[in-house]
C-alpha cells in the first residue's frame, strides 16, 4: 500500500538549499510563467534536485518573468505516494485521473480525458492532498 523505501539518499534527490517553509508566511501574489502565483501559505516546500538534469536547459526554472519560465502548478497526493512518484514519475493508476473520476471540463461540459491533474490553485489541490492525516498522522502532500 505505501510507497516503500526511496532507494537513494535524500541529498541525491532534494536540493535543501531551495527548500522553503511557508507555514507562517504572509499571503503574497506574483507572476510565474505569466500566470498568477500565490505563495503556498501553511505549507513546507522541499525542493527537488533537478537543475542541469534536462537537455533543454534550466530556463523553465526561472523566477524572473523572462521567456521560458514555467508557471507553477500543484499536484495533491497521499504521503505514501511520494516515494513512487520520485522514483518513477507520475503514472496513472486504475483509480486515478480525471477519466476514472468522471470529471467534466467546467467550460465545455465535456468529459476530461486521462491525464495527471495539476492546478495553479492550492485550494483545489488541497482536496486531493488531504484526507489521511486524521487516520495516519501523515501530513498532506502537494507537489509543486
Amino acid at each position: 500500500r505505501d510507497g516503500g523505501e526511496l532507494g537513494f539518499l535524500a541529498q541525491e534527490f532534494f536540493n535543501f538549499q531551495f527548500s522553503s517553509d511557508f507555514r507562517d508566511a504572509k499571503t503574497s501574489l506574483e507572476r510565474r510563467g505569466g500566470v498568477l502565483y500565490e505563495v503556498p501559505v501553511g505549507w513546507k516546500r522541499f525542493a527537488l534536485n533537478v537543475k542541469g538534469k534536462y537537455a533543454d536547459g534550466n530556463d523553465w526554472m526561472r523566477m524572473d518573468g523572462r521567456p521560458g519560465e514555467w508557471a507553477v502548478a500543484y499536484h495533491g497526493t497521499k504521503f505514501d505516494a511520494v516515494p513512487k512518484i520520485l522514483r518513477n514519475g507520475f503514472r496513472l493508476g486504475i483509480r486515478h485521473g480525471p477519466a476514472a473520476m468522471k470529471l467534466k471540463d467546467t467550460r465545455t461540459g465535456q468529459n476530461i480525458q486521462e491525464g495527471i491533474c495539476c492546478t495553479p490553485n492550492l485550494k483545489v489541490v488541497e482536496c486531493f492532498a488531504n484526507g489521511e492525516e486524521a487516520d495516519t498522522g501523515r501530513p498532506p502532500v502537494t507537489l509543486e
